[in-house]
């Protein structure tokens, strides 16, 4: 009814007033979903980890921030990428070996050693951003190492989330890596 009393161009001001608003609650709106989204949480918080083939049946599943992130490296779950992929396992106490076929009778393999830095792909002595690290039945590798060392697989992070995500018919370890002398202990 107060609209009615006002001439066109004041009709027109509160129509602008209003859409500028609406605009403004919007905007603050997505900010506030975002800053969310983005924002590291403590040290003591969680973090989204997600993996799988990108499919409706990944898990998905909150993970200690201290575990999956100390000192903010991000690690993934090796060990249960591995057996979804169809690796095998060997290893004892001090180091464990990752072995897939490739095909044509050819296989990877991948061995860590446990609080190493170091890693052997395919014979080659590589050297890791940080440790890797064994949890109960986890074997907690840093996330560059999937970038750096494997085709059909992809990690994704951020800081409030660590995405997985592999395609197990393209599983791989890159042959043309660049080497490190081994350590001496």
């Amino acid at each position: 009814m107060i609209l009615k009393k006002l001439n066109r161009k004041g009709r027109f001001l509160v129509w602008v007033a209003t859409v500028c608003l609406m605009f403004l609650a919007i905007s603050l709106s997505i900010l506030g979903i975002f800053s969310l989204t983005v924002s590291p949480d403590t040290d003591d918080g969680t973090i989204l980890y997600k993996h799988g083939t990108g499919s409706r049946k990944d898990q998905t599943y909150e993970v200690a921030r201290a575990l999956y992130c100390p000192d903010g490296v991000y690690y993934i779950n090796f060990a249960s990428m591995a057996e979804a992929c169809g690796f095998s396992t060997s290893g004892d106490e001090n180091e464990i070996r990752y072995i897939i076929e490739v095909g044509n009778g050819d296989y990877d393999t991948v061995t860590f050693y446990y609080g190493s830095r170091e890693a052997t792909v395919n014979g080659t002595h590589l050297m890791l951003s940080a440790p890797v690290k064994k949890s109960g039945s986890m074997l907690l590798v840093p996330a560059e190492f999937v970038s750096l060392c494997m085709r059909g697989v992809t990690v994704e992070t951020t800081a409030s989330k660590i995405t997985l995500l592999y395609d197990i018919g393209k599983i791989s370890l890159k042959p043309d890596l660049d080497p490190m002398p081994p350590i001496k202990p």
